[in-house]
């Protein structure tokens, strides 16, 4: 009966005029199981003109029918790739007196109700082969997805289904809620949603479009859904007669069973369901495996998750934690663009491997309220960003070219003070104290309001020494290292400590007392930075601790909304 061949292929040779081709084929009183109907309206169902000739196909002419059989005697197969599809199609048929004639008299049925037809027969197959609800049915549904979102017919479908069903009701809903609000709210939505649409718009009109092609009929789009369910079956002529064999791939049904050994039982007298269900599984398996997922496929996964709200909902603990560190990211880049330093890549986020239309909200969401914030911080702060950054710079030269001092001070004079109206940085050293003390003063003020200001508004004296040198040291540590930092300060917890930010305070308020006063060099390298760049930790980390708070508020107002709206 077969033959085992090199590539892990054996050959079958059909045996006997059955309706079987493969003994994993499903037979007539299977089939009117799963389709939940009798064995004679099953077979009408299986002779339905824009059926049977593709299940034919698969069988010999002289199979099909014997000499002396009568008109409707043939022996048509159901192909186990093809019971889903076959059983969908009946129940469809059920759902209306116009669609039972599609059964009983196709002839006179319009073609736009075989339209209609196809096309919920399409979405029927969708919904139940992207639910996440039937698991027992996982390795038809796995074939089925991979398989037909191969298909223009399928494709198109879905697509409409989600646009009559998702989009344009949202788009009520938009409407509606739009004339409840003031006018100018009004406005700036609809300057949003023009936005994305525009962008929407443009991004099709600048992509390859699909050539016309001859529309087809709906029956040769039923066949065209067929044929691909049986693309992966291999029939061939034995020799120069009549009789078909099969290519079939040998997949290990069990840890003791191959394919061609199952075949061979499954011939055999006498029923073995559960090793029938294996080799099912088996087969099809192996269909979907060799096939990789179409790019209709994974973005479909996306919108459906985005729809559907697959997978688990988040715990408030596991929320803060994903927002926190969404967070944290965000703050690195703008730290280490003022440090010069590459960032660094972080672990992967804790819901990488999970992700789901939740996950995606939370990024969407983050995307769109913490990166604000960030982005109206650093345009708050954008002088002393700058400033930071060419400390930074000129620190990292100074510690590698400590003999080249003029060049040193070309760089220090280009920095910009836009605030003040000044093109270029004070040639003197003294310059930058004072502008180190007008940052801890914004900065203090943002990090701890409670207090008195720290600097007299004549002198510009820094107040509050000790006790500022001490909460600076403990809440730059804490930053620091929330930020995992400490390399970049080399050696930050044995270098930075009260009484070094004690002793740059108290030089600081030296030369600032004195107008005349240019310090060496090196102290504005040694001192400065450092203590800025560790400040600006302490601003972004106070900033981030406001944030998780308001993003999470958010998040979960507007996710709890979203499930009321997509599911009454």
């Amino acid at each position: 009966m077969d033959e085992q061949n090199k590539n892990g292929m054996f050959t079958y040779y059909k045996v006997g005029r059955s309706a079987r081709i493969f003994p994993i084929d499903y037979s007539d009183n299977e089939f009117a199981a799963l389709a939940g109907c009798d064995v004679r309206t099953a077979r009408k169902v299986l002779g339905i003109d824009c059926l049977k000739p593709i299940l034919l196909k698969q069988l010999c002419t002289s199979e099909v029918k014997s000499e002396h059989a009568e008109d409707g005697d043939e022996v048509i197969p159901v192909p186990a790739e093809t019971a889903r599809f076959l059983s969908a199609f009946y129940q469809i048929t059920q759902k209306s007196t116009e669609y039972r004639r599609i059964i009983n008299r196709p002839e006179n049925v319009s073609e736009s109700t075989k339209r209609q037809f196809t096309t919920e027969l399409c979405q029927a197959l969708c919904q139940q082969i992207t639910s996440s609800s039937d698991t027992s049915n996982r390795v038809v549904n796995d074939f089925y997805r991979r398989t037909l979102f191969y298909n223009n017919t399928f494709n198109r479908a879905v697509l409409e289904d989600i646009w009559e069903t998702q989009l344009l009701p949202k788009y009520q809903i938009l409407r509606k809620l739009a004339q409840q609000v003031p006018f100018e709210m009004q406005a700036q939505v609809l300057l949003d949603c023009l936005q994305q649409m525009d962008n929407a718009i443009f991004y099709l009109s600048s992509q390859p479009k699909n050539s016309p092609k001859e529309a087809q009929k709906a029956e040769q789009e039923l066949q065209g859904i067929l044929e691909q369910l049986l693309s992966g079956r291999v029939r061939k002529r034995s020799g120069g007669n009549s009789q078909a064999v099969y290519q079939v791939y040998n997949s290990q049904v069990d840890e003791r069973t191959s394919m061609e050994r199952a075949f061979r039982a499954l011939n055999a007298p006498g029923s073995n369901q559960v090793l029938m269900t294996a080799s099912r599984d088996a087969y099809l398996r192996h269909l979907t495996e060799k096939l990789s997922p179409s790019p209709m496929e994974d973005a479909y996964k996306t919108l459906h998750d985005y729809l559907a709200f697959t997978g688990y909902e988040l715990t408030e603990e596991e929320l803060n934690s994903y927002i926190t560190d969404q967070c944290r990211r965000h703050c690195q880049q703008i730290i280490d663009s003022v440090t010069f330093f590459p960032l660094e890549k972080n672990a992967d986020a804790p819901l990488t491997e999970k992700r789901n239309y939740l996950t995606d909200l939370i990024d969407w969401t983050i995307q769109n309220r913490i990166s604000g914030i960030f982005q109206n911080f650093e345009a708050d702060f954008q002088e002393t960003l700058h400033l930071i950054r060419y400390l930074n710079a000129a620190q990292r030269f100074f510690r590698q070219h400590v003999c080249q001092e003029p060049l040193l001070w070309s760089i220090l004079d280009g920095i910009p003070l836009q605030k003040d109206g000044v093109a270029n940085a004070s040639a003197t050293s003294r310059k930058y104290f004072l502008m180190f003390s007008q940052y801890l003063q914004n900065a203090c003020s943002v990090l701890y309001p409670d207090t008195p200001d720290i600097r007299d508004s004549d002198s510009e004296i820094i107040n509050f020494q000790d006790w500022l040198s001490e909460r600076l040291f403990q809440d730059g540590l804490a930053a620091v290292m929330f930020f995992d930092k400490e390399d970049r300060f080399n050696g930050f917890s044995s270098s930075y400590k009260p009484e070094n930010i004690l002793h740059a305070i108290k030089v600081c308020n030296t030369y600032i007392s004195d107008k005349q006063a240019r310090p060496p060099i090196e102290q504005v390298l040694q001192m400065l930075p450092d203590i800025m760049t560790v400040l600006l930790c302490q601003l972004l980390k106070h900033i981030l601790d406001d944030s998780v708070s308001e993003c999470r508020d958010y998040f979960l107002a507007f996710y709890s909304w979203l499930q009321k709206v997509s599911h009454p």
